[in-house]
Order: C-alpha cells, then structure tokens, then sequence
C-alpha cells in the first residue's frame, strides 16, 4: 500500500514493531502507490455495495468483482505504462510451472528442528479453519462438524506433503472472497484450481502489469468482513461477562503479542473461566405448583409449597473437583441442613482423611440435623445436568449420602445418564446406595421408589 520495505518481525511484540517501522517508513512513502491502493479500495466497494446486488437480483449470480478488478487495474497499468513513468510496482515475472512431486524428507535432524514449530502451526491452522468454518456456518445457518473438518485437513495435508507447498489451511481473505462470489460446497476449489493452473500456465504474463498496491486493495476490503465482526462485542457483554474476559484477553494477547500466545491464553482464560462458572452454579429445590400438577423450581414462584416429607434437589452443572462443596453447601443449605462438629476442615474431598472416611463409614464423625427430624425424610437428586462426574465429585455423593442416612434420611438419584451411572458403578457408590434408589425420573422415585405417602398429585400423574 505504501510500497515501503519494512523488516519482518516475528514473537511477541509483533505488531508493535511493525507499525514502529510504518511509521518511519514515511519518508519513503510513494504517494502514488497509496492512491492507486485507495483508488482500488474505493472501487472494489463501490461494485460490492452498488454495483454486486443489483447484478445479482438481474441476473441471478454475483458479479465477481476481484477478477473486474484485477483485469481492469493490468489493462490500465499496460496502457499507461504505470510501472516505468509513475515507478508503481507490478507483480512482474512469476513462475510458470509446478514442482515435481517427491516423497517427505524423513531426516531425524530436520524432524526434531521443525517438530516443534509444526506442532504449533497444526494447532493454530485447525483453530483458525474451525473458526473460518463456524463464521460460515453462522452466517449461512448451517451445521459444523468439527471431526470431518479436522480429518479433511489431515487428508489435505498428508496429500499435499508429497509436493513443494504450503501446508494447507483456511485463508481469511480467500474464504471471504469464495463467500463474495457465491461460492457454496467445496467443489468450488476444483473450478479454482483449474482457474490457477491455467493463470500459472498461460496467463502469467496477463498479470505481469498487476500493480500490487491493487493486490493489497482486494486483501484490505475482504478483511473488512472480520473486523465489523467488533460490532458483536457488546452483546457478548451483555450475554456472558466470562465470555467477554476470555474474548479480550486473546484479542489483546493476539494483537499485541502473536497468534500463538494469544491461543495459548485464549484456552487458559476458557479453562479458569469454565472453572469459575462452574464454581457459582445454583442449586435449586423441586417445588409442587398448587394449581397445576407440576414440580417447579424455586420457591419464589407463586401457589407453590414443598412436597410433604420430600426435598428434590436439582443441581444444573456436571459434578467435579471445582463444585463439588459448593454441592455439598448448597443441599445442606436449602435442603435439609446438618450440624456437625466445626472442624475437621474440609478443603477438598480427595484430601486423605475424607477417602478414608468414605471408605470407612463408621469413621465418619456424628452428624445431626438442625430441622425436626419427623419433617424430611427423603432426599431426591435430580442428577439430569450431571453428564460428568469425577472421583471429587464421586467421593462427596458418598459423604452427603453417609451422612444423611446417619440421621435417617434416605438419599435416591433420578434421571441418571449411563455414562454417570457406569461412573457410579466403578466408583462403588452402590456399595452405599441400593441400586433400588436409583429411578428413570423423579416422579418415579416420589410415587414408586422411597414411600407410597407422596402427594396425591404424583400419584395422579404417574404416568408422565
């Protein structure tokens, strides 16, 4: 654009060693390679906002714009000899022929030199394909597989090896430009690919005039694509303030830093993120609506009141170490509060002394109950949201379910998944619990399981 030579910078700091050298650079800035540039950015828009719709809506298929575009800025270039009266840079001589293909160099040398870089560089091509591809995805209202688009990649890649290339990757511009065009299914690299060996082949010298300010033209406007995306920051604000913390952060980290930092904190800013979401998850109790036959949750509801003798607990989070005494807390709290002596400090459940308690019940210290104790005698987990649970988690279920029976109150699971069951299983929680507690649904642990006293609207509706 400012057809200025600067140093390539790589690491952290990138950008802002770059934009330091844009802006030394301006000494040496050609005024007529800028005014090319934004000659062929003002045009390129103009087709794409005026000009590509109302072609479209006539003739039934978009205008491709980039191709009018280069073809008319090489026509102007050779006619008025841009290069040599107004010193524009042109693409000039390219190649014209491909490689013979060869097997991969299977030197350990080079292998342990480049091993590192290219584990890196696999990670940030899938990352950046998958968000191309979800981009599109959004855009068009269509489903993602992330599986088949990882093993297409890894079957682009290992083909390509076989020949001198670059490995094989999304292209932000590219996909932007194919999404310009029309294009639809995949099919659209085999038109492109017979486009590009015939340019490479015969049409070299077409684009030998081809300023490359009108090069960087195309690039500038099909990035403009990515960054109105900005415009979806205070939504994310509005919807999730984690979201928001992660988004920043790798943004910052990405521009100012690289893109492989900024990866590299974007995972850790989800994962503690996941882990602080986790961690303020709300409980609820199942509560009966008076006017209809419904368990609803909450209290705060009007014309409702708790089932007689019955909490149903239901907790909408997978059970692991960074929740599992908030769970605890929580179902002690709201619905059925134990006293027990104040220490032993409980950190976390995989502490030693905790295991072996669970594993020995009859080390477990005395427990007693602050509420009457002819008033609950049942506990219901609805355990529908806890699609993972692991030994942190496991170990507390032991506990909660040790120490109410310790009391007299029967603990039942409802609407288990088999992967949490099968969970259970190898955790041994049936050596505490019968597998007779165990039901489909909560009603079927209100009506058949625990005691035939349940409300009468359960027994009403027992067949949902």
């Amino acid at each position: 654009m400012f057809h200025t030579k600067l140093d390539r910078h790589s690491g952290i700091g990138k950008l802002l060693y770059t934009t330091r050298d844009v802006v030394n650079s301006f000494s040496e800035l050609n005024v007529k390679e800028t005014v090319v540039c934004l000659s062929s950015v003002s045009t390129l828009l103009f087709m794409d906002i005026i000009i590509k719709p109302r072609w479209r809506s006539r003739y039934g298929f978009n205008l491709p714009t980039n191709l009018v575009l280069v073809v008319g800025a090489s026509s102007i270039s050779f006619l008025m000899d841009l290069q040599a009266r107004w010193e524009i840079a042109v693409v000039g001589q390219a190649g014209s022929r491909f490689h013979y293909p060869g097997h991969p160099i299977f030197d350990t040398e080079v292998i342990r030199g480049i091993f590192y870089d290219s584990l890196a560089q696999a990670v940030i091509i899938f990352t950046m394909s998958i968000s191309m591809a979800m981009l599109m995805a959004k855009l068009h209202s269509y489903d993602l597989d992330s599986n088949r688009e990882l093993v297409a990649y890894g079957a682009c890649n290992l083909l390509s090896s076989f020949f001198r290339v670059q490995t094989s990757s999304a292209s932000p511009a590219g996909t932007l430009v194919l999404n310009d065009v029309g294009a639809k299914t995949t099919f659209n690299g085999l038109s492109t690919a017979v486009m590009l060996l015939g340019s490479v082949t015969f049409l070299v010298p077409v684009f030998h005039f081809l300023p490359l300010a009108t090069l960087a033209a195309m690039i500038i406007v099909t990035a403009v694509d990515i960054l109105v995306q900005i415009r979806r920051v205070p939504r994310i604000w509005r919807l999730s303030r984690t979201d928001f913390v992660v988004w920043f952060f790798t943004w910052l980290s990405a521009t100012f830093g690289n893109l492989e930092f900024g990866i590299l904190v974007g995972v850790l800013f989800s994962a503690f993120g996941f882990i602080f979401n986790s961690q303020h998850v709300e409980g609820e109790i199942m509560v009966r609506s008076v006017k209809e036959n419904l368990l609803v949750p909450g209290l705060g509801r009007a014309w409702t009141r708790h089932l007689a003798k019955t909490r149903v607990f239901y907790f909408p989070a997978q059970l692991f170490f960074a929740n599992a005494e908030s769970f605890k807390t929580q179902l002690y709290k709201r619905a059925y509060r134990l006293e027990s002596p104040p220490p032993p400090y409980y950190c976390s459940v995989i502490e030693v002394k905790l295991v072996f308690q669970v594993l020995h019940p009859a080390a477990l210290e005395p427990v007693t109950s602050a509420a009457d104790p002819d008033s609950i005698n049942r506990i219901i987990l609805d355990c529908s949201a806890m699609t993972f649970m692991d030994i942190d988690g496991v170990n507390m279920l032991k506990v909660i379910i040790l120490q109410y029976n310790q009391v007299g109150v029967q603990v039942a699971l409802a609407r288990c998944s088999r992967s949490l069951m099968h969970t259970l299983e190898q955790g041994n929680v049936f050596s505490i619990l019968p597998r007779s507690l165990v039901f489909h649904e909560v009603v079927d642990a209100l009506v058949m399981g625990i005691s035939s006293s349940a409300d009468s609207f359960l027994h009403r509706n027992s067949h949902i």
